[in-house]
C-alpha cells in the first residue's frame, strides 16, 4: 500500500477474497458479485451495524494488481484505491 507520503507498505495476502473488504476487514459481510471476469470484477457488501461498500478488483498483469474501493464505514465516507505488486513467496 502506498501512503500519501510516498511510502509503501508489505503485506501477505494468501487469500485474494481478503482484497474485497479491505475498509471492513474481519467484519461478518454479506456480498453480490456484479461482476466477474478474468481480468477481474466488482462486488458490493454490506455489513451490518458497520457499514457497506464497492469493491473494483483490476488485474493490470500476473503481478499488479489494482483495488478501488468506496462506501461508508461507521457513518463516514471512504473512498481509496491501492496497488499491489506480486514481490515474491509469502514468508
Amino acid at each position: 500500500m502506498r501512503a500519501p507520503d510516498g511510502t509503501t507498505r508489505s503485506i501477505c495476502i494468501t487469500d485474494p477474497q481478503l482484497l474485497l473488504q479491505l475498509q471492513h476487514r474481519g467484519a461478518a459481510c454479506t456480498r453480490f458479485v456484479v461482476e466477474d471476469g478474468s481480468l477481474g470484477g466488482r462486488i458490493t457488501y454490506s455489513c451490518p451495524g458497520v457499514g457497506n461498500g464497492a469493491t473494483r478488483v483490476v488485474v493490470e498483469t500476473p503481478r499488479l494488481v489494482r483495488i478501488e474501493s468506496q462506501g461508508i464505514s461507521r457513518g463516514l465516507p471512504f473512498s481509496f484505491e491501492y496497488e499491489g505488486r506480486r514481490t515474491g513467496a509469502c514468508r
